[in-house]
C-alpha cells in the first residue's frame, strides 16, 4: 500500500512492481538497504535514517550506486507515524 500512496506505482499494481524486482538493491528503487528493521533494538527508525545519510554519502555497506535521494519512513505497526526525504545536492 505505501508504494501506491507514495505514488511509487498506481492502484493493484504493486504486486507487478515488486515481482518485476523494482524493490531489490538492483531495481529502480531500491528498499530497506540495510535490512528495515531487524534486530533494531529500541532506536526504531533512527538507524533507518543512519542509513539513509550513509546511502547519500557513499558510505553504506550495501551502497546504491548513484544514490541522490531518500524517503524514510518509520513507525511500530504497518503504519508509517513519521517520514524524512533526504538529498543530496
Amino acid at each position: 500500500m505505501a508504494l501506491k500512496d507514495y505514488g511509487f506505482c498506481g492502484h493493484g499494481e504493486s504486486g507487478d512492481f515488486v515481482a518485476a524486482g523494482s524493490i531489490r538493491s538492483d531495481g529502480k528503487l531500491p528498499i530497506n538497504t540495510a535490512g528495515g528493521l531487524l534486530s533494531e533494538a529500541y532506536v526504531h527508525g533512527l538507524n533507518l535514517l543512519t542509513e539513509g545519510v550513509r546511502q547519500l554519502r557513499s558510505e553504506s555497506t550495501t551502497q546504491i550506486a548513484g544514490a541522490s535521494t531518500c524517503l524514510v519512513t518509520g513507525g511500530l505497526g504497518v503504519s508509517p507515524t513519521s517520514g524524512v526525504i533526504l538529498g543530496r545536492h
